[in-house]
């Protein structure tokens, strides 16, 4: 991924901060994945994506009266607040809804390797859609992604590390 992104990479004097807040939520992420596959939980994917919304709402809110809370003036003729609704819909509602589906079903190894797809999924889209370029380094970073894939794939078991436990496994 970093051979793929690292030409638009541009950190400014205080661009660190929102790195370690990115790396912080990506450990989140991580932690709940492995936190929610060792639960076991069967609860429905779509409860589970409501329970998840109604818990981060009010931190969003917050986070947004801290941060700026100006209320926003909305033209209805633009494309912004139909996008803001789109993603609210497809993006959070069932796009995690999906998520908590696939996890249950197929686990969240599975899910954590589809997510190493979307950029290059993003790419093509982007490519095909939008004629945006796609450079012979993003070929590469694309080819390096998708041979860590397969050769994860082809050696799971290898993988697994029988021995080592982990405290919340």
């Amino acid at each position: 991924m970093l051979i793929i992104c690292i030409d638009d990479w541009v950190i400014y004097e205080s661009g660190w901060i929102g790195l370690c807040l990115l790396l912080f939520a990506v450990i989140l992420y991580s932690l709940s994945g492995v936190l929610v596959q060792k639960e076991k939980l069967r609860a429905h994917p779509l409860s589970l994506t409501v329970g998840t919304l109604v818990l981060s709402t009010p931190l969003f809110f917050g986070a947004w009266l801290i941060l700026d809370g100006a209320l926003p003036t909305l033209d209805w003729s633009s494309t912004s607040p139909w996008a803001v609704i789109y993603l609210a819909v497809f993006g959070s509602l069932v796009g995690f809804a999906c998520y908590f589906y696939i996890v249950q079903s197929m686990g969240a190894t599975a899910v954590a390797m589809v997510t190493l797809m979307t950029p290059i999924l993003a790419l093509i889209i982007g490519n095909l859609f939008n004629e945006e370029p796609i450079t012979t380094q993003m070929i590469a970073g694309t080819l390096f992604v998708l041979m860590g894939l397969a050769i994860y794939y082809q050696f799971k078991p290898v993988f697994r590390l029988k021995y080592l436990r982990f405290p919340f496994t």
